[in-house]
């Protein structure tokens, strides 16, 4: 049976769906799955046990994928830190608890997070701006891992999606204002890459008469 209570100066709506009745398992599997400390190749992962376990496996994968399809590790902590991962990607976790050899409970979750931006470490690096595009409220649309700066903060460069692009649909935009400049800033290269053995290729195209773009490298993109 189930009551609803309430006063008589107020309404009180309850709603209830899908009721099933079950034995309580033997094993029950964890809540309150939660990532914290994200880093370009590391996220710790924390969970409300709910039985006596003190052993747990922990998946991840891609976005999307089934429970027990995708890396599984063995934890025996909670917080646990889940490392080796690939910087700029989205995974999704879920956890079991490990009750013995022969018992372990459902899968909780998924739980999804991000990984950080991380430097170029594998070359020849490659951006074609089409894909890991965003959607700024306070800019115009940019690219995830890259940076920017403007002189007159209203004209930052930019991605728009037209017919200037050399392939795809995206491309870079320095948009054009009298007597300012603006920056796009790719990610950091890791420090075991030497400068002096690095080319850049890239295809570019000008509307207008004047103005001029430079390549270079900073050390403080900030």
């Amino acid at each position: 049976a189930f009551k609803n209570l309430y006063n008589s100066t107020s309404s009180a709506y309850a709603y209830l769906d899908n009721l099933y009745i079950e034995t309580i398992p033997t094993c029950p599997r964890p809540h309150n799955l939660v990532t914290t400390g994200s880093t370009s190749t590391s996220v710790t992962v924390s969970w409300l046990e709910t039985g006596s376990a003190a052993q747990w496996e922990v998946e991840y994968g891609p976005i999307g994928h089934a429970a027990g399809t995708g890396t599984i590790v063995s934890a025996n902590t909670n917080p646990f830190t889940l490392t080796g991962l690939n910087a700029n990607t989205s995974y999704e976790i879920y956890v079991r608890s490990v009750c013995s050899a022969a018992e372990s409970s459902e899968w909780a979750g998924p739980a999804s997070f991000t990984t950080e931006c991380g430097p170029i470490s594998v070359l020849p690096y490659v951006e074609t701006f089409e894909s890991g595009l965003y959607t700024s409220s306070s800019q115009q649309d940019y690219i995830n891992c890259w940076s920017r700066y403007a002189s007159d903060p209203t004209h930052y460069v930019y991605i728009p999606s037209n017919t200037y692009a050399h392939n795809g649909t995206h491309f870079l935009d320095f948009h054009w204002t009298p007597n300012c400049f603006n920056i796009a800033i790719s990610p950091a290269l890791d420090q075991t890459i030497s400068l002096s053995d690095l080319m850049v290729n890239f295809w570019a195209c000008k509307s207008g008469t004047v103005g001029m773009l430079e390549v270079g490298v900073m050390s403080d993109p900030t």
